[in-house]
């Protein structure tokens, strides 16, 4: 069994409210049938062996890729702290190692820089942009230097727009002051 962020019963908008969901249905109305170790596994190993990818993903393992997620939360009961996470917590996501989202000073870190560090001439440094998540602030690794958060979704965007579709709002998010209506499909209000 899987769970997955694209189902309607919840109406969530991400993988994280899922386990949360799901953790609260389970506590409450299936005398929890489930562990939260049971809950998580059924977002990273499960669903990696159903797709037939369990042999390069869905557990940390020597040789898989290290698509990771660090969340904030209580080191002595980590499943747990997982079932109840939202996207606040989250302090990095690595995809095949590499830290790609997560608190500004954990992507400085990773990145070899300091908070006090900028050099706009250092291409991973022109490639990081700060964008603010439901009110906290993240950063965000764009595939391009010198490319914006808002740039990059107003690409996709207009790429979308060819074929008929536009981007869901996945999120709330600022950048800058950058927000997504959903029933206008575009950005309506930016400062930098």
């Amino acid at each position: 069994m899987a769970l997955s962020a694209d189902w309607s019963i919840s109406g969530s908008n991400n993988l994280l409210y899922e386990l949360r969901f799901a953790h609260k249905y389970n506590h409450e109305s299936n005398n929890n049938i489930f562990t939260d170790e049971q809950l998580v596994k059924m977002t990273t190993k499960y669903p990696a062996q159903i797709a037939g990818l369990g042999n390069r993903i869905g557990s940390i393992q020597e040789g898989y890729y290290a698509d990771l997620l660090v969340i904030s939360g209580n080191r002595d009961n980590p499943y747990n702290a997982i079932t109840q996470a939202e996207a606040k917590d989250v302090q990095l996501v690595l995809i095949s190692g590499q830290p790609l989202y997560g608190d500004r000073a954990f992507m400085y870190k990773c990145w070899g820089n300091t908070f006090n560090y900028y050099n706009l001439n250092d291409p991973t440094i022109a490639s990081l942009n700060d964008i603010t998540i439901n009110g906290v602030q993240k950063t965000i690794k764009m595939p391009v230097e010198n490319n914006s958060f808002f740039n990059l979704c107003i690409k996709l965007n207009m790429s979308l727009n060819s074929f008929g579709s536009s981007l869901a709002p996945l999120i709330e998010a600022e950048s800058g002051q950058i927000f997504l209506n959903p029933s206008l499909n575009y950005f309506h209000s930016f400062n930098y």
